[in-house]
């Protein structure tokens, strides 16, 4: 009968010692879990922090978003208003390559007469600097091919059709684009090789050679 009585005994403070080790583990995880979770509430509002100074600072400078001027862009109805938006941004650090692609296809693609058009460019002052400004990118275009591939691609194009009405002011252009051709062929879709295709065979010069 004793030895029942200690054996009983002795399972109760088994028992209640494991019982107390199990409760104070779960405590001790989740006091685990909520230092976590505020750690990284912390860790988040302070990532978001700098993020919302940069986008706030950039409203301020007045700084437009590229995905702006290129829907800017795509709207407007002649090609001196594309130029004079060019002309607007040029100081703006956000503006790339994929914009000025948007105003050269806009250019290429104006609805009424190409001629017509082109009047516009050929006495627009701006003109020869927006073709700078393209040939600038054009050489940059190599450092990030992934992102301007494309870009590259369409301005080649734009440039293919209006060549043959400014060609002494395009023919440098062409150049630096046949440069970037090789360089961000890689990562070109169907479409940007159908362009680049279009172009070669209409200026006549083998801009896919290595």
């Amino acid at each position: 009968m004793g030895r029942r009585w200690f054996l009983c005994l002795g399972l109760c403070l088994v028992t209640w010692r494991l019982h107390s080790a199990f409760a104070g583990a779960l405590q001790l995880g989740a006091a685990s879990r909520g230092a976590r979770t505020v750690r990284r509430v912390r860790e988040r509002k302070v990532n978001r922090a700098p993020r919302q100074g940069r986008a706030r600072s950039g409203k301020a400078s007045g700084q437009t978003d590229p995905r702006v001027i290129t829907k800017r862009i795509s709207q407007l109805a002649s090609a001196s208003e594309v130029l004079a938006v060019v002309k607007q941004e040029q100081l703006n650090p956000k503006l790339n390559l994929i914009c000025i692609s948007a105003a050269w296809a806009k250019i290429a693609k104006m609805p009424r007469s190409l001629a017509v058009g082109l009047d516009d460019v050929r006495h627009d002052p701006f003109f020869p600097a927006f073709v700078l400004l393209t040939e600038d990118w054009a050489k940059k275009a190599g450092a990030e091919p992934k992102v301007y591939a494309r870009a590259v691609a369409s301005t080649l194009w734009a440039v293919s059709k209006l060549y043959a009405f400014v060609p002494s002011r395009l023919a440098s252009l062409q150049k630096q684009l046949s440069i970037a051709v090789p360089k961000t062929a890689e990562y070109m879709d169907a479409q940007a090789i159908a362009n680049i295709i279009w172009a070669s065979m209409t200026l006549c010069w083998p801009c896919c050679r290595r």
